[in-house]
């Protein structure tokens, strides 16, 4: 079910514009204006049922005296409307927010993970600190010669030092990138809840509304049903045509971001490159080409290697002058120390690249995109735009004629009733200041 509405927007989409074009560029141009062409016509449509709901709420037909009318289908179409209603909120929480809450969940689970990597490359960089600090503190207790050895010692540490530190800076940035992803996707979640749930609310309060109103008509036989007239005009005025205007608007936007982000996923992994390469570093978007395409080298990784290798060769320099300074120096004690540190260091860099792994980190990009944002949002975005343009085209509009129909036909059975008190002119009349109220 997700297929179709997938390679609809796509199909309906424009070229999503590159970043170099500026928001002021005629590709932005261009963009926003196919997608607004798509949304327009349900706002027009939306808005002129609306008008015209409004000025058949205006009026009052004279119907000859017949038989009381029968509510069935009034009710039928109310509760249609009802289940309708319910089926796009069943639709948002179990697909759309389901599928937007997981894609948020994974920039979340990436962005600990980034928290992970940075912890770990703190750990490292405290035990290389540590080395350090034991071969200078050594170096004085030895020969020249030996001196000299270590000091090649000492600059295979500082080189892998060094290059922690640059990993850790580039970590930090990483992560920050992350986090204000994941800040700015869980606002979006919220808003969108908020705004997509609205409509059907005011759907559901429609519906009760014309139930209970046409359900106390019907248990007060002998009246002519004009004050309840009156009360439906008002519920017309102040809530059914809004309610139509606003699941035109609302359903315009959804269009509009349906649209829009079908475009952005026609070629998403090369969109995401090129936006990212545009306003992010070079160093976020060398990450992320290597993740998303699978081809080049990890930056992160690479200085994760490097500093393992300066760790590697600083620990085998050290353990070839052990004969030659054992005799005036503790250099097996200093080994016995940097061995032990350097393992630690060792599983610190082994559990960042396993976190840094490819395989690791596609998971998140892949669910994130492909899974959910490009597959599941516009889905649920698109069985959304169904449910609610039928509410506010077919059945609100239909309710609201339905109800209007069925109060004049009720008044004027009430005209032949021999019981009844009133006429339809006293439907008019009584009508007359809260009509005026109502709008």
């Amino acid at each position: 079910l997700e297929s179709p509405w997938v390679k609809l927007a796509a199909f309906l989409a424009p070229d999503f514009p590159s970043p170099d074009g500026g928001v002021s560029g005629d590709a932005w141009r261009r963009f926003l204006l196919g997608c607004s062409v798509c949304a327009v016509l349900p706002l027009l449509l939306g808005w002129a049922v609306g008008i015209a709901v409004l000025v058949r709420s205006c009026m009052v037909k004279r119907v000859r005296g017949r038989s009381q009318p029968k509510a069935r289908a009034l009710v039928c179409v109310s509760r249609s409307a009802v289940l309708l209603a319910l089926a796009g909120l069943v639709t948002l929480v179990s697909v759309g927010y389901h599928g937007v809450s997981t894609g948020v969940a994974n920039v979340s689970a990436a962005a600990v993970d980034a928290e992970s990597v940075e912890s770990a490359g703190i750990a490292t960089a405290s035990n290389v600190e540590q080395i350090f600090n034991t071969v200078a503190t050594l170096a004085p207790t030895c020969s020249p010669a030996v001196q000299e050895q270590l000091s090649d010692v000492k600059k295979q540490i500082m080189t892998a030092s060094i290059t922690l530190r640059g990993f850790n800076e580039d970590v930090v940035k990483i992560r920050g990138y992350l986090d204000r992803a994941h800040t700015t996707a869980n606002s979006a979640k919220t808003v969108s809840l908020f705004v997509l749930v609205l409509p059907s609310v005011f759907v559901l309060a429609c519906c009760c509304s014309i139930m209970h109103l046409v359900r106390k008509t019907r248990r007060r036989r002998l009246t002519s049903g004009s004050c309840n007239h009156c009360v439906l005009r008002s519920i017309t005025v102040c809530l059914f045509v809004p309610t139509v205007m606003l699941i035109a608007l609302v359903t315009a936007g959804e269009v509009f971001v349906g649209v829009s982000t079908g475009s952005f996923c026609r070629n998403v992994d090369t969109n995401v490159l090129t936006y990212t390469h545009h306003f992010a570093s070079d160093l976020a978007y060398n990450v992320s080409s290597y993740y998303i395409t699978g081809k080049g080298s990890n930056p992160l990784v690479r200085d994760l290697g490097d500093a393992n290798a300066s760790l590697t060769q600083a620990s085998r320099l050290l353990a070839e002058i052990r004969p030659t300074g054992a005799s005036d120096c503790k250099v097996q004690t200093a080994v016995d120390s940097v061995t032990k540190q350097a393992d630690e260091a060792g599983n610190s860099m082994s559990a960042a690249t396993r976190i840094l792994s490819p395989e690791h980190v596609y998971s998140y990009y892949k669910v994130a995109v492909h899974d959910e944002l490009c597959s599941a949002f516009i889905s649920s975005v698109g069985w959304l735009v169904v449910s609610q343009f039928l509410l506010g085209i077919v059945f609100l509009p239909s309710l609201a004629c339905m109800a209007s129909s069925f109060y004049e036909q009720w008044a004027a059975s009430r005209v032949v009733d021999p019981e009844a008190s009133t006429s339809l002119d006293s439907l008019t009349e009584g009508c007359g200041s809260s009509q005026v109220s109502g709008l």
